[in-house]
């Protein structure tokens, strides 16, 4: 499928099925497809897609049917010494920071981050989150968020969904 540090995005094609509900798509290669966005690397779709191990298997399917394209990484690789501190912070359980954004980012920033937790499985849940239409609504949709991503990827990956919303605080 190409090396670790490729990115692809959806081809025009991918595109259609998706929005066509094309049933040529298996469940998995729907769900991956979705999490295919043109900044995510192979090694980051492996981490993060539930089909872990599988995933190259599926990029290299989707690539076949021509529903992806490769793209340049979306950022030069930072030098070993950067990484490598940014990785010493994450683990020492640094908040990241916080800051104000206006509710349609935090709505989306929600979204892109249940997609990319619970796949399709998400979907009902994010058009609410896309609906909401005050701070405090879009709360109680991120309280639902955390005890669907609890119940579906386990208290951790609740509490790390959380703690990445808290970097956007709607206006």
């Amino acid at each position: 499928m190409g090396q670790k540090d490729s990115v692809y995005r959806k081809s025009p094609q991918g595109a259609d099925a998706l929005a066509r509900r094309d049933p040529s798509l298996t469940p998995r290669l729907r769900s991956l497809l979705i999490m295919v966005d043109g900044k995510r690397s192979v090694d980051e779709l492996v981490r993060l897609a539930p089909t872990g191990a599988e995933t190259e298997p599926l990029l290299s399917q989707l690539h076949a049917l021509g529903m992806l394209e490769a793209v340049r990484p979306s950022a030069p690789a930072e030098p070993a010494p950067a990484r490598a501190a940014a990785a010493g912070e994450q683990e020492a359980g640094a908040p990241p920071p916080v800051r104000t954004v206006p509710l349609p980012e935090a709505q989306r920033a929600a979204v892109r981050r249940l997609t990319d937790l619970l796949g399709p499985e998400a979907e009902s849940l994010c058009l609410r989150i896309e609906a909401a239409r005050t701070a405090q609504d879009l709360q109680a949709m991120l309280q639902r968020a955390e005890t669907l991503v609890r119940s579906a990827r386990g208290a951790e990956a609740a509490s790390a969904f959380m703690q990445h919303m808290q970097a956007y605080r709607p206006a």
